[in-house]
């Protein structure tokens, strides 16, 4: 039983690792040019991103096998890494069973949702796979997703037509700085593409770069972004992840 995956930065080198019960060899490297479903924004190291808010369209219903995983979260790689070493903040969607907690969904009876926080370190308190409630959700449904920091805790909070789940973590002055959107498959994929709309990322100090992806798969698509005045938001339209081997079936840009 795998859990969500969790990309690891390293400098300027970006590689993926999973925490599951069995060890995986077949994860992709984030950034490679060959890969798809990985889309990365990021802040200088003096800076730390404090919200990420998304909406999730929940895509069609896969085969009954296998598990896949569609998220977006944050990551470290800043001030106060040590002790808490690398974990993600993600609220992730879900196809089949997972190390998060509860069993809904693990039939594959549905999609599911919930915000969990993994992390393979060793720091009591922080690794392993952890998380909040799970609820089932439908192809179609809009989930609203929030990823916010409210002194040093972090709140993710998950909206759906089908019930509100949350999950909050005490990260103690962990800067969080990337920002990831990702398809997550450990034998199946999704039948299309994967749609984030209303995108905002905020920013603790001013990032002039901060709309500019770091990483973005070659069939992958991101809407040219809206950077505030003050350099502290980032307004996004659509992100459209796209699995390899999977035809689009979203146009890139939608009719004004």
């Amino acid at each position: 039983m795998c859990c969500c995956m969790f990309i690891v930065a390293c400098g300027e080198q970006t590689t993926v690792s999973s925490r599951s019960s069995a060890s995986r060899s077949n994860a992709n490297a984030a950034g490679n040019a060959n890969t798809t479903g990985v889309v990365r924004f990021g802040v200088s190291p003096n800076n730390t991103l404090t919200e990420l808010q998304t909406t999730l369209v929940v895509p069609a219903t896969p085969p009954p096998d296998g598990t896949l995983f569609l998220w977006p979260g944050l990551q470290p790689g800043g001030e106060n890494f040590a002790p808490i070493d690398n974990g993600v903040l993600q609220p992730v969607l879900s196809w089949g069973p997972s190390c998060a907690p509860g069993s809904l969904g693990n039939d594959h009876s549905s999609w599911w949702i919930s915000a969990e926080y993994v992390n393979l370190g060793n720091d009591p308190g922080y690794s392993g796979c952890q998380g909040g409630e799970r609820i089932a959700v439908n192809p179609g449904d809009q989930l609203s997703i929030d990823i916010a920091l409210s002194d040093t805790t972090w709140t993710q909070t998950i909206k759906a037509p089908t019930g509100t789940v949350n999950f909050s973590k005490d990260l103690q002055g962990q800067a969080q700085s990337y920002a990831y959107f990702v398809i997550e498959e450990d034998g199946q994929r999704p039948v299309g593409d994967v749609l984030f709309t209303d995108t905002l990322l905020r920013f603790a100090q001013p990032e002039s770069d901060g709309c500019g992806p770091q990483i973005a798969g070659a069939r992958d698509y991101v809407a040219p972004g809206a950077l505030s005045a003050d350099e502290q938001t980032c307004s996004l339209s659509r992100i459209i992840l796209r699995a390899d081997g999977v035809p689009a079936t979203l146009p890139n840009t939608t009719s004004p």
